[in-house]
């Protein structure tokens, strides 16, 4: 506020004090003379007076010599006479200056007058203030008069009456006079050529949220749209055509009004609808809510208080549709109590005027003008002119035309011919004797009559004393289609909606207007032929309106056949230059822009009676430039209205839901209060049913009673039971204390006021009121401040306990001891979700009163739901008898005891009601034993009442019973000392981070997580007993133990994996009496690990627990729970109530009956209300196939038990003729499965034989499996119909149950035709297990284990999981959300399976949340049938078509699938023989291994082992031999783990026990590690870097099976065939490696382990034999001398190698010796021989290489020669030679050979000539020729 008064005072400052910067012309000079001889003079200055500058030029000084150059002082100024405005302004030097040029004279403004000051008030200081006089800006004159003085000490706030003014100086206020006007103190803006003041602004801004608010006005962006725009007569939005933009408008003023401070404004919008529209503020707070639409000028006025107020006006355009103009428009804006006061009367407008004291102008009337503003009267047009109302001038009356005429017909006679009459146009603005008058007009006669319209009839008549013919509309409730002759009623049910017909325009419709703004070209709509149009030749920013006024009788609709043309052009996509929008009653209907088409056809609705407006307005748009067509135009072609309250009706319409009729009426009836009408056509409405209700005339349903709360047939309110609330016999709130007759307002938010009203509807206005002001009838109330309307947020009140959770969203915040109250069925949010209000009454007796306060997260929770708390003692439930309980206290002297009463809170969560009793002194009594259904009354056993149990000496927990987790003990009395028995109660607990303990929910005890959580009881027994106790199991996860102690030894336990599906009983005796503690407790052992994974579906439940004979008797009978009922006495137990009964109270000694709109569950405590039945309810059975499996009857059955509302009354009737259970219909039967074909003979689907399958649905044949190929069964299920025929047979195959307090009505699973889904189970809360156990066994017979099970699953239950059991073992368990169905598949091995599956659902949570199957398919089972054909895998073979089953390969052979390994390659019929080298040792191989180094295979191909030698040769010289070794089993000890080892060196062991059969080299036990011997050289350099050796590596070969590849990580199968395992032979991960040390001092050796794992033995032998064995080049033998006829053999070799034997040995010598130098002489003769026999070859050689080196090159040059030549022959040469040839009858092997010959004797000349300076060349030619 105090920025806005700086502003203002700012603003006073700059204008009243306007003073500027002095300049030379402010000062005057005085000159002396000027000297000849210097050119000098002497000059002095002074301030012109008054003086009005300040700051600047200073004052020259004076007396100063200056030169005498002429200066604008020497001149003086002479003004001329005042003409147009200007006069000559010229200047005439009066010194004697030189060295100057005279100015030019020059046109200048008149001199000022009066009109060219103004006064400017000061602020008011005590009451007072000054007038100052200032020139207005920019001064426009010259001279003439001078300010007036300040005029002082004036009076403040003189206020004038509309009609005058006060003169600026004055205190009396003077009138207006006739012509001018005022309203009084204030400002009017009504001119807009130019923005009137300077606290306007305007600006355009791109906008970033749909709506501004109070806190975000501004917005940031600037784009390049406009702010508002000056129209002249108005101001208009700018910002037309570019999306999310705000074009904004502000202003501010001073209001210093002490009787009324004010702001009026007069607009128009035209915009979409909610969308875009005007806001206004004043000082940022809104204050005109978002208008879209007001098309005729709108005048709004708000009160203000004195001071600064600030005005804003945002026209807001979002980023999605245009809409009409898509602008505002402000015409006037009014100011009263502003400063200054009204100083003169405004000039009334040309075409307007005024009378004396007037505040405001009125139009002249038509043919009256006023050609000048201000003073003065409207004078009237002569005679040949005339004016439309508002006119400045008359316009000249034009002779008459065409257009100024219009005709009619006058009635029918009894000819049927009536007369066309002709009139002028009313007004008439034509000149009458001129042009097409009267006379050229005459009536034209014997016009035939026209038919008469739909809903209408001919009707005779007597006018004038003659008989005619009229059409006349059909009476009330009867129509006349087209071709129909007479009025026909209308049935019941339907109604005769009168209507107006305005179609084939032959002349303008009387009750139609028009009219046009903007620069129009007609004056609005025109009749053209025989439609309407928009008229022509407008120019843009126009807008021609058509207008239709009518009154409905009750609601209808309006047709409208249209056409709209709008110029096209390059920017027609950009902006929408012309429309056409549809209003009824200021609303926008419809709307077209810029488009052109020929014909559309729209229907706009009305919903109430009355009167209505319809207005068609043509628009067209100016936009930066860019304009329209003249051209433009939109054409009605016909209009009907329907509804009227005067019209015919042509059809007899259905009443809408809502409404009935007894028939022949034009409208239908309103269903009254309380009654209803849900379907089209009644003819009568129904009473709402008991406890529903509805309070509004038309209802379609009836809305339920909220809970706690009830209603009588017919009712148009519930009855809340003078705001009590039983939840049962034994609580009971009474709000009345909290209902007070002055309602509670709470603010809980700056601007935000809440009115509650807890028990009753309040009708008041003040409390609530909607958008037109009329009064909400509800509990509660919101009300934002400075919005117009208010919000209703519930006005259907429902009881429920504080922790109720109807829907698992709506609960209350606050868990406690109290009451939840829910306000339903409020106001409508723009996200389709009825507002409602939660406020939570919590028990507090220390509160008192209490007041409401906000919920725990505030109190819009979230959209649309608001949440209270209210602690207050009346929150508490009033006290009863079960609120207090008693005990006997031991007894004194034998003689006496007492009966002590105590709260069984403290302190007591309950207020009035009964008294605590007082204590009784009772006589003592021996030990007495109470049986069952009785109690000890403190003397004797005493019969329980009805209504009552008693369980005797038994002790029971079940049910609500077993909640008693955290008991308290009883208190003592204050008077006395007594011993008391502790409440038996259990007691938990749990080890381990994050552990929870066991919990009671849904009747039941579940255990907790945690390393060891427990349950745990003390329970003392009078007499021996036994415990009894049920309970179930859902352990799946590993590592889960569940244990049972009795006194702390283990009684009962089980490990996971244990699944007990139902509940089971487990007893067990005690061995004596007295106290024992009982255990239950679950161990998780791997609970560090997975404690974290939020799976709460690991638990085991107790549901009952029973101790026999733990007590002596009973002190006082059970009442039965609500939801039970005891009719006899001396019941032991209540029985449950059954389905569609229940007991709201306890203590009930019978159940009563749901009515037939409601339903109960077993147990319940009340009936729920029947919905209406939907398609959700319905399943469709199916009867036997016709006779040629074509088609089946089915019919639409309703789930058993029903739960919902089928009756007529109820059901639509198009949905009831749809969903009636007596109405059989046919359908298709279902295809042949895959597996089964369609006997054409017997029409039936039959399954294949084994080795056939069908891949499609209906074949008509199953084919064999090809040759490679085998088929496999499955059975699978995937139609899960209800049906009639015998081909179903999942329903015969399944056993479904449920079990838990949470199961509900459908008990199990259900058949939904296209799957299964786990009933409907949940919707009383709670946990339960919903179960399928398959009766028969499914036998997988695949020999490789390749079998599975697949199924289609989906969950959509948080809080649950679903398990599959195979054989009772969970082998899938899902615990998370799955949207859709996804396939999981299970491996199944060879073998028998049972299947169950499992849904878990655990918590209180209510849901209809459930698990769906949609298909369950077993593969490779014993029966059924085939799918495929799959191919035989690698290492299998099929010969034959029609097979069942592959062959194995035979050892030795092998075969390979061409395909992925699963059975969907190409088939295989036979195996390959190994290769030669090649084995494999195993049946069904899919290839086969090369031996090893060294060894080959036992075959030439086919070879089922490899052999060896026990030698490995290295190289040429260089080979080892182990045969030396003798060859048998080194049994080896393994000292690292104390085991045998037995190796044989070369042969494979075939019976040991070490190896066990392994056929192994080598074996540790029963295991082979190496049945393939390979070697290798050398021993590794980093072992036995000195040493030599040989590696022997024995490898393990062993047939392991394969992975799955066929389906991906997400259970799809990525084929269409089925799913084989695939096998392979591969090396095993367990080897041996020998190193063969050579060692010459260790003899044969033996071998020993050096190393060793799992998977690798390292052994090592040193051995003579692990040498090499030494080559013949490598031995020396040295012989001795012959001596004594002896000589002496020595043998040596390397040290690395060995020979059989190194000892010296002694021959006998020989008798003849050869001298060793003759075989030196003859071997060297040898070699001289043979190295000359070799140089002679090799001369020889050399030349005959030369010889054909130099006849090729000669060869290649004769070839070239000859080629040439051969062209070159004379043609007819060769034509004789051809003539010769014939004539000889040459064959052509003889001209070839003469050709051949020919060629030869060229080629040799050619030659001879190429080489006659060759002479060697020539002599080897001639020597080739002779040869």
């Amino acid at each position: 506020m105090k920025l806005f008064f700086c502003f203002f005072f700012l603003f006073v400052l700059i204008h009243v004090n306007c003073t500027s910067e002095c300049t030379y012309k402010d000062y005057g000079s005085i000159y002396g003379e000027c000297s000849e001889q210097t050119n000098i003079r002497s000059a002095s200055y002074y301030w012109h007076e008054p003086k009005t500058c300040e700051g600047g030029d200073s004052l020259p000084d004076s007396f100063v010599e200056v030169d005498c150059s002429c200066t604008y002082q020497d001149y003086k100024l002479i003004y001329g006479e005042c003409q147009s405005g200007t006069r000559e302004k010229s200047y005439e030097k009066e010194t004697d200056c030189t060295n100057g040029t005279d100015p030019a004279p020059e046109q200048v403004p008149c001199e000022c007058t009066q009109n060219d000051y103004d006064g400017i008030y000061n602020e008011c200081d005590q009451g007072k203030r000054d007038l100052k006089y200032v020139w207005k800006i920019p001064k426009k004159c010259e001279g003439g008069v001078a300010l007036p003085e300040t005029l002082k000490n004036l009076n403040c706030y003189i206020e004038c009456d509309p009609g005058y003014y006060l003169p600026k100086g004055e205190t009396i206020c003077n009138n207006c006079k006739s012509g001018t006007y005022s309203f009084g103190s204030g400002t009017e803006y009504i001119e807009w050529e130019d923005w009137p003041s300077g606290k306007f602004q305007t600006y355009c801004q791109n906008s970033t949220t749909a709506m501004p608010t109070e806190t975000n006005i501004h917005l940031k962006d600037e784009t390049e749209c406009k702010g508002w725009e000056l129209k002249g007569t108005y101001i208009s939005s700018g910002n037309y055509g570019y999306a999310s933009s705000n074009s904004t408008l502000e202003y501010w003023d001073n209001f210093l009004g002490e009787t009324e401070n004010a702001i009026a404004f007069r607009f128009l919008v035209d915009s979409e609808e909610k969308s875009d529209g005007l806001l206004f503020y004043i000082d940022e707070k809104l204050k005109l809510g978002l208008v879209s639409s007001e098309i005729y000028p709108k005048t709004v006025k708000f009160d203000l208080t004195k001071g600064v107020h600030q005005f804003k006006w945002i026209y807001l355009k979002d980023d999605t549709d245009d809409h009409g103009l898509d602008k505002a428009k402000i015409e006037e804006i009014t100011l009263i109590g502003t400063e200054p006061l009204t100083s003169e009367c405004f000039n009334c407008p040309l075409g307007y005027s005024s009378n004396d004291t007037s505040s405001g102008c009125e139009e002249c009337p038509r043919n009256y003008y006023k050609d000048e503003e201000g003073e003065g009267k409207c004078l009237e047009c002569d005679s040949t002119h005339y004016s439309n109302p508002g006119s400045a001038t008359c316009e000249e009356r034009q002779p008459c035309t065409e257009s100024d005429w219009e005709w009619y017909y006058s009635y029918c006679n009894a000819s049927h011919l009536r007369t066309k009459i002709w009139r002028l146009i009313d007004p008439v603005i034509c000149d009458t004797n001129r042009g097409v008058t009267p006379d050229d007009k005459p009536s034209e006669p014997g016009k035939p009559c026209e038919e008469c319209v739909p809903g209408e009839i001919e009707v005779e008549k007597i006018e004038n004393d003659e008989t005619v013919y009229v059409c006349e509309y059909c009476p009330n409730g009867t129509k006349r289609a087209e071709n129909e002759d007479e009025c026909t009623p209308c049935p019941a049910g339907t109604e005769a909606l009168k209507s107006k017909y305005y179609q084939d325009f032959d002349r303008w419709p009387h009750d139609f207007q028009t009219s046009c703004s903007g620069d129009c070209g007609t004056s609005g709509w025109r009749l053209v032929d025989d439609y309407l149009d928009s008229g022509t030749g407008h120019d843009d920013d126009v807008e021609s309106y058509l207008e239709y006024d009518f009154h409905s009788e009750s609601k209808g609709y309006i047709k409208i056949d249209f056409d709209l043309q709008c110029t096209d052009d390059f920017f027609s996509f950009l902006i929408k230059k012309c429309g056409v929008t549809f209003y009824l009653d200021g609303e926008s209907k419809k709307s077209y822009k810029s488009d052109q088409f020929d014909d559309k056809k729209i229907t706009i609705s009305f919903s109430d009676a009355g009167d209505h407006k319809l207005i068609i307005k043509f628009w067209k748009a100016y936009f930066y430039y860019i304009s329209g067509s003249n051209y433009d135009v939109t054409r009605v072609k016909s209009i009907s209205v329907h509804g009227l309250k005067e019209g015919g009706s042509d059809d007899c319409v259905e009443c809408n839901k809502g409404l009935f009729s007894k028939g022949k009426v034009s409208s239908c009836t309103l269903c009254a209060l309380g009654n209803y009408s849900n379907i089209v056509g009644a003819t009568t409405c129904h009473e709402c049913p008991e406890n529903t209700f509805n309070d509004y005339y038309g209802s379609t349903k009836c809305v339920n009673c909220g809970a706690g709360t009830f209603s009588n047939a017919g009712s148009t309110e519930c009855d809340n039971n003078n705001c009590t609330y039983r939840i049962n016999e034994l609580i009971e709130y009474d709000l009345k204390p909290l209902a007070s007759s002055n309602q509670i307002f709470k603010k809980l938010h700056s601007n935000q006021i809440f009115k509650i009203n807890i028990c009753y509807k309040n009708e008041e206005v003040d409390y609530c009121k909607d958008e037109y002001g009329n009064a909400i009838k509800t509990f509660i109330c919101q009300n934002i401040t400075d919005l117009p309307s208010q919000y209703d947020l519930g006005n259907t009140i429902e009881y429920l306990p504080l922790d109720t959770s109807q829907d698992g969203a709506n609960k209350s915040s606050f868990d406690g001891d109290g009451l939840l109250i829910r306000y339903l069925n409020g106001k409508k949010c723009s996200n389709g979700i009825y507002r409602y209000t939660n406020i939570s009454l919590i028990c507090d007796m220390g509160a008192g009163m209490g007041e409401p306060e906000a919920g725990n997260d505030g109190v819009e929770k979230d959209t649309c739901t608001y949440e209270f708390i209210w602690k207050s003692m009346y929150a508490c439930p009033l006290c009863t008898e079960s609120d207090y309980d008693y005990y006997y206290t031991p007894c004194e002297e034998d003689e006496f005891r007492y009966k002590h009463y105590y709260w069984l809170q403290n302190p007591k969560k309950c207020y009035g009601g009964v008294e605590l009793p007082e204590d009784e002194m009772l006589s003592c009594t021996g030990d007495i034993v109470c049986e069952k259904g009785t109690f000890f009354n403190g003397n004797n056993c005493t019969v329980c009442n009805v209504g009552e149990h008693s369980y005797g000496e038994d002790l029971l927990f079940e049910y609500q019973n077993l909640n008693q987790l955290e008991a308290s003990t009883p208190p003592q009395p204050t008077t006395r000392t007594t011993t008391t028995t502790t409440t038996t109660y259990f007691s938990t607990g749990c080890l381990g981070n994050l552990c929870t303990n066991w919990t009671y929910d849904s009747n039941l005890l579940k255990s907790g997580n945690g390393e060891i959580t427990w349950l745990k009881i003390n329970q003392n027994f009078h007499k021996v007993g036994q415990l009894i106790f049920e309970y179930n199991s859902i352990l799946t996860k590993d590592n889960l133990q569940f244990l049972f102690k009795i006194d702390g030894e283990e009684i009962l336990s089980k490990k996971s994996p244990y699944f007990e599906k139902k509940f089971i009983q487990y007893q067990h005796k005690l061995n004596s009496e007295g106290t024992h503690q009982f255990e239950w407790i679950i161990i998780n052992n791997d609970y560090n690990n997975n404690h974290n994974d939020g799976n709460y579906s690991q638990k085991v439940q107790i549901k009952k627990i029973l101790f026999q004979n733990a007590e002596k008797y009973k002190h006082k009978c059970l009442t039965c729970d609500a939801g039970t009922f005891a009719n006899e006495k001396e019941s032991d137990i209540c029985s449950i109530c059954n389905e569609n009964t229940f007991s709201n109270s306890p203590g009930s000694i019978y159940c009563k009956n749901c009515s037939d709109l409601q339903f109960s569950y077993s147990r319940a405590t009340e009936c729920i209300n029947r919905p209406i039945c939907n398609e959700n309810d319905y399943y469709i059975e199916y009867g036997e196939c016709d006779p040629k499996h074509i088609n089946r009857t089915a019919v639409y059955k309703l789930y058993q038990p029903q739960v919902c509302l089928d009756d007529d009354d109820h059901l639509d009737n198009d949905f009831h003729s749809l969903y009636d259970e007596n109405v059989f219909f046919n359908v298709s039967c279902n295809p042949c499965n895959q597996g089964e074909y369609y006997d054409q003979l017997n029409y039936k689907c039959v399954d294949c034989q084994d080795g056939s399958y069908s891949k499609e649905y209906n074949s008509l044949e199953c084919e064999k499996s090809d040759i490679g190929f085998i088929t496999i069964n499955s059975i699978e299920y995937h139609y899960f119909e209800n049906t009639l025929s015998q081909n179903s047979k999942f329903e015969k195959e399944i056993k479904t149950y449920c079990s838990g307090y949470g199961c509900g009505y459908s008990s199990g699973w259900r058949l939904r035709n296209e799957y299964i889904d786990s009933g409907i189970n949940s919707k009383i809360g709670g946990s339960f297990n919903s179960i399928i156990d398959f009766k028969d066994s499914f036998h997988i017979i695949l020999d490789d284990d390749s079998g599975y099970l697949e199924l289609e699953i989906k969950l959509n239950q948080t809080q649950s999981n679903l398990i599959i059991l195979l054989n009772e073992q969970p082998k899938l368990e899902i615990n998370s959300l799955i949207e859709d169905f996804q396939a999981f598949q299970i491996p199944l091995k060879n073998g028998i399976y049972n299947l169950s599956i499992i849904f878990n659902k655990w918590g209180e949570e209510i849901s209809t949340g459930k698990a769906f199957i949609r298909k369950i398919d077993f593969f490779g089972t014993l029966s059924g049938t085939s799918k495929n054909q799959y191919s035989c895998k690698s290492g299998s073979y099929s010969p034959e078509s029609g097979a069942t089953k592959c062959l194995l390969c035979q050892r030795g052979s092998y075969s390979i699938e061409n395909g992925e390994g699963d059975g969907s390659g190409n088939g295989i019929s036979k195996c390959n023989l190994c290769s030669k080298n090649q084995f494999n040792d195993k049946e069904g191989s899919n290839l086969c291994y090369k031996c090893g180094e060294g060894t080959w295979g036992n075959k030439e191909i086919g070879s089922t082992d490899c052999l060896n030698d026990c030698k490995y040769q290295i190289e040429k010289g260089k080979s080892f031999n182990f045969n030396q070794i003798p060859s048998q089993i080194y049994e080896i000890n393994d000292s690292n783990d104390n085991t045998s080892i037995a190796l044989s060196l070369c042969s494979k062991i075939s019976n040991n026990k070490i190896c066990n059969d392994q056929n192994s080299f080598i074996c540790k036990e029963s295991n082979s590690f190496g049945n393939i011997l390979n070697f290798h050289y050398p021993l590794p350099l980093d072992k036995y870097p000195d040493d030599s050796g040989l590696i022997i590596e024995y490898l393990s070969l062993n047939q392991m099976e394969g992975i799955d590849s066929d389906f991906d990580s997400s259970g799809n199968n990525n084929n269409d065939g089925g799913h084989l395992v695939h096998h392979e032979l591969v090396e095993s991960n367990k080897k041996t490696i020998l190193y063969m040390v050579c060692d010459q001092k260790s003899g044969i050796g033996s071998p020993n382990v050096i190393e060793e794992d799992v998977n690798q033995l390292v052994l090592e032998w040193r051995s003579l034999y692990s040498c090499r064995e030494c080559d013949s080049s490598e031995i020396n033998t040295k012989k001795s001398s012959c001596k004594n006829g002896q000589k002496t053999i020595t043998v040596t070799h390397p040290e690395d190698c060995w020979i059989i034997t190194d000892q010296s040995e002694s021959e006998k010598c020989s008798s003849y010796e050869v001298k060793l130098y003759i075989i030196y002489i003859g071997s060297s003769v040898f070699a001289i021989l043979l190295i000359f026999l070799v140089f002679i070859y090799w001369q020889k050689y050399k030349v005959h290489k030369k010889y054909t080196q130099i006849n090729k090159q000669k060869h290649d040059k004769e070839e070239a020669i000859f080629e040439e030549d051969v062209q070159s022959i004379n043609l007819d040469e060769m034509e004789k030679k051809d003539e010769i040839a014939s004539e000889i009858s040459l064959s052509d092997n003889i001209s070839q050979g003469a050709t051949k010959i020919d060629k030869e004797k060229i080629h040799q000349d050619n030659f001879l000539k190429s080489s006659d300076d060759d002479d060697d060349q020539k002599k080897i030619l001639s020597s080739s020729e002779k040869d």
